[in-house]
């Protein structure tokens, strides 16, 4: 179970990917409140994080399972509009190496998944991706 902090950080760096582009597409908005909806973050705190994104500090997740569902969301945030921007491919890089993740391991799934843009990358298939040897 993720503590307040950590759900904050995860999503403020959800929304900063989404808004990396310069526009938050309705695909984007739809898949983060889904998230924040199993996240069970409440109207107020979502608004706080949104009000205050710049200044949520990063918390990376404890677990693997955690480490490796936070990553996926974010890359699914980037992959949402079609189009990889490269302000939010840095960004990706960036928040995967900062959970703990090798630069060999991010740099393979973030090019994984922006080569594979129209394709769908169950969470499953990430962890197999994410697990192979580099």
């Amino acid at each position: 179970m993720l503590g307040l902090d950590e759900k904050s950080s995860q999503l403020a760096n959800l929304l900063k990917v989404a808004f990396a582009d310069g526009s938050v597409n309705y695909f984007e908005d739809m898949f983060i409140k889904l998230i924040v909806g199993k996240m069970g973050i409440k109207p107020q705190e979502f608004k706080y994080v949104i009000d205050n994104l710049d200044k949520i500090s990063f918390t990376a997740p404890k677990t693997d399972e955690q480490k490796v569902s936070y990553f996926w969301q974010v890359l699914q945030v980037m992959k949402m509009d079609m189009v990889a921007d490269e302000k939010e491919l840095e960004l990706c890089k960036e928040i995967g190496q900062r959970i703990g993740f090798s630069n060999a391991q991010v740099e393979k799934v973030v090019e994984y998944m922006a080569s594979n843009l129209r394709t769908v990358v169950e969470l499953e298939d990430f962890k197999k991706l994410i697990a192979e040897p580099v």
